[in-house]
Formats: C-alpha cells, structure tokens, sequence
C-alpha cells in the first residue's frame, strides 16, 4: 500500500523522432522505461521486464510536432514511487531480509521514511541488532512565515547517513494551520524526498 502521504515519482525529460506521431509516442514510452530503468539499477538489464508500462505517465509535454525529420516529442514521464524499487529490489532479496535501523531521526521524518521504506518490502526494526542496517538521519527544521491568520509555513531539511556514506539530503517547506503541523508538513515532505535515493544507495551495497 502507498500511501498518501507517499514519496514523489521517479521522473525523467525524453526526446524521440520517429516517422509518425504515433510511432513517436510509442517511442517516448519505451525510452522512458529503459531511462528510467537504467537510472535506477543501470547492471540489471531485465529490470523494465518487471515494471508494468501501463503504470508510465506522461506528466508534461514540452514539445509535440511534425518536422522534416518525422514527429519529435519532448516530455517528462514518471512512474509513481514503489514501481523502481519493487522491480529492482525483486533481484536483491539480501537487501530485503536485512532490518534497517532508523536513528536519530526527528517523529514525522521517521514516520514518514519508515512508511516509505516498508511499503516496497523493507523491515523497519525499532532496535538495532546484528545484521541491522543503520540508517542516521538528522533534521532541522524553522518556521518561515505566517502566510494568513491560519496557515503557518515552515522550512525542513533532513538528511540520512547509510553507513558512513555520503549523506541523503532533503529539503522541503510545508504549511498548516499551526506551527507544529507546518513543521510537521515540512519534515515529512524533506524525508519522502530522501527515500528514492536511499534506495538507490541500498541497491548498491554489497
């Protein structure tokens, strides 16, 4: 289950030209999978076998005309978070028996990244444990403004260390009818934005 509050999809800018615009829609589909695909596990080959190219959008179409050298398409196309990272983790099942540790890290980017995590197949363990991966996230977070008498705005920014990798940084801003619930808003955006790449650096790991 993805949740509402879910990290953002995975997007990507493609340009294709084929004879017709038909074609060139087809194009733009199948090279945006494998863009998409390569971005995410570029030595798994297989990986756009896996991911149903139904669940491909088109979200914003730059360019769409006919010209000498046959139709040209430039668009951003995106899968929704969960597609990648259950297909690629599908070939790492190592990853997905090892528990991840969440430390340090503030109750709303915790909840948040927790939820990100076990929704496409990661144990969460509230201790840490032999065979535990750490993940140690810090969080800073500031309101900004008070836009109107009942919305607050406020700025995050998290950031989660992988064993000692470099760190996984998010920024965001979020807004409520109190300062809690914009920071609140905020720390759980600047952490959904953190979990692709995490995963990233967790498919990477040996």
């Amino acid at each position: 289950m993805i949740h509402s509050s879910s990290p953002p999809p995975t997007t990507t800018e493609i340009t294709v030209t084929a004879p017709d615009r038909p074609a060139a829609l087809h194009s733009l589909l199948q090279t945006g999978l494998h863009a998409l695909a390569q971005r995410t596990a570029p030595d798994d080959p297989t990986l756009t076998t896996r991911i149903p190219t139904h669940l491909l959008q088109v979200t914003r179409v730059l360019h769409d005309s006919a010209g000498p050298d046959g139709h040209t398409i430039r668009a951003h196309v995106a899968l929704p978070y969960g597609v990648l990272e259950r297909a690629a983790l599908h070939h790492r099942p190592d990853l997905l028996s090892r528990p991840l540790y969440l430390t340090g890290t503030p109750g709303a980017a915790h909840h948040a990244l927790r939820h990100a995590l076990t929704d496409v197949g990661f144990t969460v363990t509230p201790t840490h444990r032999p065979g535990t991966t750490a993940l140690h996230g810090e969080a800073f977070v500031q309101a900004r403004a008070t836009v109107t008498d009942t919305t607050c705005v406020a700025a995050a920014q998290v950031h989660f260390t992988l064993d000692g990798q470099p760190p996984v940084t998010g920024n965001a801003t979020g807004s409520g009818p109190t300062p809690h619930l914009a920071a609140h808003a905020a720390l759980t955006h600047a952490a959904n934005l953190c979990a692709h790449p995490l995963i990233l650096a967790l498919l990477e790991t040996p």
